[in-house]
């Protein structure tokens, strides 16, 4: 009687034993699925934001610093494409009341990432806000 109590008993483990590796295999295959479907979901958004070009924003804010006699006129420039851009060249130029009178300005950023923002001044003699100010992005590498 105590060998059919041990058999028995490990017919009931083995039997658990099974039950449990059929589930812990559905698991696994459908955790392996999920897990595949993220790296692939990963992937295809990395391959489609390096295949999109750098997309150069530039903004300028309304709040002008006056230091010595001289305006700075503050600019944010975001890089909002998929691949990084170098040598961006950022031109400013005041037009004033009489057409004659123009200045310009210009910077150069050596490198601006993808999603990244710099920001930086240019500087007048004038006052922006006397005038017309026109910002924009002149090139990049």
């Amino acid at each position: 009687m105590n060998q059919a109590q041990e058999q028995s008993e490990d017919n009931a483990a083995s039997s658990t034993s099974q039950k449990r590796n059929c589930a812990e295999w559905i698991t696994f295959m459908i955790s392996s699925c999920i897990l595949l479907a993220l790296v692939g979901l990963i992937l295809y958004d990395w391959l489609l934001s390096q295949q999109s070009p750098p997309i150069l924003q530039v903004k300028t804010e309304s709040v002008v610093e006056i230091r010595e006699g001289q305006f700075y006129q503050p600019f944010v420039l975001e890089n909002v494409g998929g691949s990084f851009a170098e040598s961006v060249q950022v031109i400013a130029s005041l037009s004033l009341h009489p057409p004659d009178d123009l200045e310009v300005g210009e910077q150069e950023i050596s490198f601006l990432a993808a999603g990244e923002k710099k920001s930086g001044y240019f500087v007048f003699t004038h006052d922006p806000r006397e005038g017309e100010l026109n910002v924009r992005v002149a090139s990049y590498r």
